[in-house]
């Protein structure tokens, strides 16, 4: 979990999110988004944010429940695929948004696998 303001910096982290990425909380907080996100995916990210500030969604994907999948970076610049759900929150007439993540790599992982396992059987029966 995550928490950033409508700026896109972030306030604050659970221990999840320093498991997953490897920074610190000292390190997170006061840091940009952007720092988490690669540049292709930046965009997409800020202007969901944007959207989820302005109309309480984040469109059709992120607020749903089901989540948008994304790449985050950790600090040793590996991308680490996450199942992103945002939400808005306002507390005295400031909106913040709440991120959390769900650490995909075993899910990703496991379906390379099945796919190479697939490929294997279909040039075994072929033999």
């Amino acid at each position: 979990v995550m928490v950033a303001d409508s700026q896109g910096t972030i306030v604050y982290t659970n221990d999840h999110f320093t498991r997953l990425l490897g920074y610190s909380r000292e390190a997170a907080i006061g840091s940009s988004l952007a720092l988490f996100v690669p540049s292709d995916s930046l965009k997409s990210l800020q202007n969901m944010i944007r959207r989820l500030i302005v109309t309480g969604s984040a469109g059709k994907r992120g607020t749903d429940g089901k989540g948008t999948q994304i790449d985050v970076l950790s600090n040793m610049g590996e991308a680490v695929p996450v199942l992103l759900n945002v939400n808005r929150m306002s507390h005295n007439n400031r909106y913040w948004v709440v991120g959390d993540m769900q650490d995909l790599r075993h899910h990703v992982q496991g379906g390379a696998d099945v796919e190479e396992d697939d490929d294997a059987a279909s040039r075994s029966s072929r033999s």
